[in-house]
């Protein structure tokens, strides 16, 4: 420590009496900088053996020294680690049993750990109550596929006709409505089941779309409706482009998560991944929150397309789930959801 600061470890208090320490709001004596403090500790040794020595000192800085004074034995002492404390405290006590329990899980998920519960689980193997009860048999039934033919397609829109219900996850490049580009689609009609649709075949979703009857659920709507817009409608981004994003793509009959999330828990969030595994207990099987080789894999574009996929049918989970909280809630349902968070959407 000598070597790398200049001080012995004893005499770390002495320099922060006199240099001070922002960051633990020690002011030390005004004037007396790193240099000074440094040059005075190495001669004298301590503070007390300074103050006996002010006439050997330079006088500009004696003078700082006798001025700064009860500055300095205040930051002394709040330098000062206090090791004769009185406490009442049993060692054995403090023994760390085997964690994690169910209940510190369910804690650190309550307020969004979610890098700790994934450290935790899977060292211990335990599993939060909620991933246990059912987060494989889900694994196994959500069945993910990126659509390739029109067929494929078809069979899938025959689907949305009935169950007038429909998830949007849109994929696309770019940070704004003006420079972005969509690249294709991730919908689902169930929980059980995630699509991703290409470009070339997105005309076909076009009347669907454009279906007041058919609801639409997603996450951050707006954005997502804009970008699907301006694919469909086409040419630049003029006054009558951006009028026909509401005349012919209406928002009507839509339940959206960010929206829902927002009016429940009184915080905004982008991050669709941390919702749903806080809300459901689960991660994504393509999505970002990995680490090592599953990070990579996740830029992979068959990946992302998968991704999309697999956020749909979740966001349907999702919206099941927020609308029996809203209705549990329904003050908040009525006066902000409805009438102040919606409008902003239409």
């Amino acid at each position: 420590m000598e070597e790398k600061f200049g001080y012995k470890p004893e005499q770390v208090v002495d320099f922060k009496a006199l240099r001070g320490d922002a960051s633990d709001n020690i002011p030390g004596i005004k004037g007396v900088g790193e240099k000074t403090a440094l040059d005075l500790i190495q001669e004298f040794g301590t503070v007390e053996k300074i103050y006996q020595n002010l006439e050997k000192i330079k006088p500009t800085v004696a003078k700082k020294l006798k001025e700064g004074k009860d500055s300095a034995w205040m930051s002394y002492d709040l330098a000062t680690i206090r090791t004769d404390v009185p406490i009442d405290f049993d060692l054995a006590k403090s023994k760390v049993g085997s964690f994690p329990s169910q209940e510190l899980l369910g804690f650190f998920k309550q307020l969004g750990f979610h890098s700790l519960i994934k450290r935790l689980t899977s060292k211990s193997g335990i599993q939060l109550e909620s991933d246990k009860k059912g987060k494989s048999k889900k694994k196994e039934q959500l069945k993910i596929k990126v659509l390739e033919k029109e067929s494929e397609l078809e069979a899938v829109l025959e689907k949305i006709q009935k169950t007038r219900l429909l998830a949007l996850e849109p994929m696309w490049q770019g940070g704004s409505y003006f420079s972005s580009e969509l690249t294709g689609l991730g919908l689902a009609v169930n929980q059980k089941e995630g699509f991703f649709v290409g470009k070339q075949l997105l005309a076909k979703l076009e009347p669907l779309l454009r279906d007041r009857k058919i609801k639409k659920v997603g996450f951050n709507l707006k954005a997502g409706w804009e970008i699907l817009t301006k694919f469909f409608v086409g040419g630049s981004a003029d006054e009558k482009l951006l009028k026909k994003l509401y005349d012919d793509f209406d928002l009507e009959n839509f339940f959206d998560v960010q929206l829902a999330i927002y009016v429940l828990e009184g915080t905004a969030s982008d991050d669709l991944e941390k919702i749903i595994l806080r809300q459901l207990g689960e991660g994504l099987q393509f999505g970002k929150m990995q680490s090592g080789q599953g990070n990579l894999l996740f830029e992979t574009d068959e990946n992302q397309k998968k991704a999309a996929a697999e956020k749909a049918a979740l966001i349907l989970e999702l919206a099941e789930k927020l609308e029996d909280d809203l209705k549990r809630a329904e003050n908040l349902k009525e006066s902000v959801l409805e009438k102040m968070e919606v409008p902003l959407v239409m």
